[in-house]
């Protein structure tokens, strides 16, 4: 049989009865979600300094609830008025139909299947009742039931309908339902019975919803045997108010899952959404926000590209692209650790000069930048070691370090992975170079990932020992006597590290100025000292 749920009933009376606990205060369980956040797969393990990363956000909901738990037992006259005339049948089908939807949407999804609540049909003809489904029976089993019912014949026993649901429910463990489709013609015994049997049944806590369908109906003894007055609802031409009967029934009702996902970017990222599977994505300075409500429980997803600024870095860098944070509206918000995600960035202010891959045995490599030899020695790290030299590509040192060099500083930088025992950097400055200045006279500097930084004046200039001179960007930066005195300095997680300094400063028989720079490994430090940065001033410093 082919149905039409919202289509007029006909001239069918339905009376739902429905029985609810009374004086029960619903169960309210607040809505959640859990947030997470990756980088897509296939992602790079790094990017260039204008490069971009995909990331993937998933947002898993569980439906918060209102109401009761409760068990309804569909009731269904089939007296033989209910088969007069033909078309009377199908209508009392599409009711009883139409209450199963109802149920179906009060868990959030609709689903063709009932959640937090339950169903089952109680059928009555002739002189006798019985339990068709019981409760708990799926919807799938109880729709095809419905399809399938006998043909209406004998009399109209109501009473023995209600009272057979309410036994039905007497195992049900929270609210309590039924739904009596009829067209409620009683008189004389019939009615003081059927009356005496709704009575009893609301006095135990069942809550009783009618619904008339038919012209023929009896709208006045269906309302007195509702609950309430206004339980009761005209099916005629239709259809029934479902989110009314789920009201009238106190029944469970799901609560949407309203969330805002907010990503808060890392400094030299923007982002923009590729795609979302529900809800809206705005963008602003250093945020992107996912807003959108889910029902039921269930799984959205948000894809966005993050894009870099850009801005230099001169070595390879592990930088942070977002950090993700959830809230849920009048519910419980859970983030799935990591929180933020992070890529590693590859240099853009140097150009690699010479590279190699250690075997195991000592390993080094050279290479001139702006007439300046520089040599950098991993020492003996084990095989698999990377060793790059790279020119730096701005006209000085990144901001904060060696302050007061002029935009004519030339400089290298060394990058070593993983970094596992201490390293060297050596300069050696032509004397076609210093013009009138001697050996001695030259301007060096060295930073590190750790942003420790020794620099050395020239000899006419030097304090009389090494000095801390705190400011700037960086914890700070040392000059000192030739070579310079090493310097430690407490990091928290860490420890006292040892910073980098100068081992020697000479001049060869050629006469160029040669400085050696020592980097002390770091233990546990590997991903922050992984580099140097070397820079010498032919001009005065400061």
């Amino acid at each position: 049989m082919t149905r039409s749920r919202l289509g007029a009933f006909g001239a069918l009376c339905a009376v739902v009865l429905v029985v609810g606990a009374t004086g029960v205060a619903p169960a309210a369980t607040p809505p959640s979600a859990t947030a997470s956040q990756a980088l897509v797969a296939g992602s790079p393990s790094a990017i260039s300094c204008s490069g971009f990363v995909d990331a993937r956000v998933t947002l898993t909901s569980q439906a918060g609830t209102t109401g009761t738990a409760t068990g309804v037992m569909l009731t269904l006259d089939l007296s033989g008025s209910t088969g007069v005339p033909p078309g009377k049948l199908d209508d009392l089908k599409h009711a009883a139909h139409a209450t199963l939807d109802a149920l179906d949407a009060a868990d959030g999804t609709v689903n063709q299947s009932i959640s937090g609540n339950s169903a089952g049909i109680v059928v009555y003809q002739g002189s006798g009742a019985s339990v068709r489904d019981p409760l708990g029976t799926s919807y799938s089993a109880l729709s095809a039931s419905i399809d399938s019912l006998p043909a209406p014949a004998g009399g109209s026993p109501h009473n023995l309908g209600i009272d057979m649901a309410t036994g039905a429910l007497s195992a049900a463990p929270s609210g309590k339902a039924i739904v009596l489709i009829s067209d409620g013609q009683a008189t004389g015994t019939l009615l003081t019975d059927t009356t005496t049997s709704a009575n009893t049944a609301k006095a135990s806590g069942i809550r009783i919803a009618t619904v008339g369908i038919g012209t023929d109906s009896s709208p006045g003894n269906l309302q007195s045997w509702a609950s309430q007055a206004s339980y009761y609802q005209s099916g005629t031409p239709g259809p029934i108010d479902k989110t009314k009967l789920i009201s009238d029934l106190a029944a469970a009702v799901a609560v949407p899952t309203s969330f805002t996902v907010t990503e808060t970017l890392g400094a030299n990222f923007s982002a923009a959404p590729l795609s979302s599977s529900t809800g809206t994505v705005t963008t602003g300075a250093g945020t992107l926000q996912w807003t959108g409500s889910l029902a039921g429980s269930g799984t959205a997803t948000l894809d966005y590209r993050a894009t870099r600024n850009g801005n230099q870095v001169f070595a390879t860098t592990n930088e942070l692209v977002s950090t993700l944070s959830l809230a849920v509206s009048g519910g419980t918000a859970t983030v799935t650790p990591p929180a933020a995600i992070s890529i590693d960035v590859l240099p853009c202010g140097a150009t690699p000069i010479a590279s190699t891959t250690c075997t195991g045995a000592a390993c080094s490599v050279s290479g001139t930048q702006g007439g300046v030899q520089y040599t950098a020695n991993a020492g003996t790290p084990p095989a698999g070691t990377t060793l790059t030299l790279s020119s730096l590509n701005a006209p000085a040192p990144p901001a904060g370090v060696c302050a007061g060099f002029t935009s004519l500083t030339q400089g290298a930088e060394f990058d070593v992975r993983p970094l596992s025992t201490d390293s060297t950097l050596r300069m050696v400055i032509p004397k076609a170079s210093l013009g009138t200045r001697r050996w001695f006279e030259t301007n060096v500097c060295l930073g590190t990932n750790l942003k420790f930084i020794t620099a050395i004046r020239s000899l006419f200039d030097l304090s009389p020992q090494a000095t801390f001179v705190p400011g700037g960007t960086v914890p700070g930066r040392w000059w000192g006597l030739l070579p310079s005195i090493p310097r430690f300095e407490f990091f928290p997680g860490r420890g006292f590290v040892l910073g980098p300094y100068i081992t020697s400063r000479s001049v060869d028989s050629a006469g160029n100025a040669v400085i050696t720079f020592k980097v002390p490994f770091v233990p546990s430090s590997t991903g922050l000292t992984t580099d140097g940065k070397a820079a010498y001033d032919p001009k005065f410093w400061g």
